[in-house]
């Protein structure tokens, strides 16, 4: 994954993201394939689904702190 898509200097350029995760995740089904894993999420939907269940957690503590969460 290029680096540009995880370390941000000074500014968060969202707009590096997509075609880097996208890129990483062919890569890694090219890599699965040449393996024989056919099973599984993407790398991005495995990770979209750990963070989606992680940001409840957090939610839920940060809440019980009386940290206010806008989405």
């Amino acid at each position: 994954m290029p680096i540009e898509s995880f370390r941000h200097e000074e500014k968060y350029r969202a707009e590096l993201l997509m075609p880097a995760i996208d890129a990483y995740d062919r890569t890694l089904q090219e890599y699965w394939l040449k393996i024989g894993r056919t099973d599984g999420l993407s790398w991005s939907a495995n990770m979209a689904q750990h963070y989606s269940t992680f940001s409840r957690h957090i939610r839920t503590i940060a809440q019980k702190q009386r940290f206010t969460i806008e989405v």
